[in-house]
C-alpha cells in the first residue's frame, strides 16, 4: 500500500530527506508498521526481534529532527488516501 499512495514522494514533498544513513522511507515505514503490531518501539528493540530493526538512535533522530514537516506530511497523506480510496471504490477501509 505504501507504493499505491506514494509515501515515498509523499515524504520528500514534506522536506523528509535522506541526510546520511538510512532512508527515510524504511525508517517511517517500520515506525507505521509497528503501531498495527502492538508494540511500542522500546517494547520491540527490548524483544528477540531487535536484531531486524535498526539502531534505537535512528528512530529517534528520524522523530525529532527538527527540520522534517510533520503536518504537511499528515495532511498529504490524507489526500493520497482519500484519492486511492475514490479511484478504487473496490478498496474498503474496516
Amino acid at each position: 500500500i505504501f507504493k499505491e499512495l506514494g509515501i515515498s514522494k509523499l515524504l520528500r514533498k514534506a522536506g523528509i530527506t535522506k541526510a546520511q544513513g538510512h532512508s527515510p522511507l524504511s525508517v517511517f515505514k517500520f515506525l507505521f508498521l509497528l503501531v498495527f503490531q502492538g508494540k511500542s518501539l522500546y517494547r520491540f528493540l527490548d524483544s528477540e526481534r531487535s536484531s531486524q530493526a535498526f539502531s534505537k538512535n535512528t528512530y529517534y533522530r528520524f522523530l525529532n529532527n527538527c527540520t522534517y514537516n510533520w503536518r504537511p506530511l499528515k495532511n498529504y497523506y490524507n489526500e493520497s488516501l482519500s484519492q486511492f480510496h475514490c479511484d478504487n471504490d473496490s478498496f474498503a477501509f474496516y
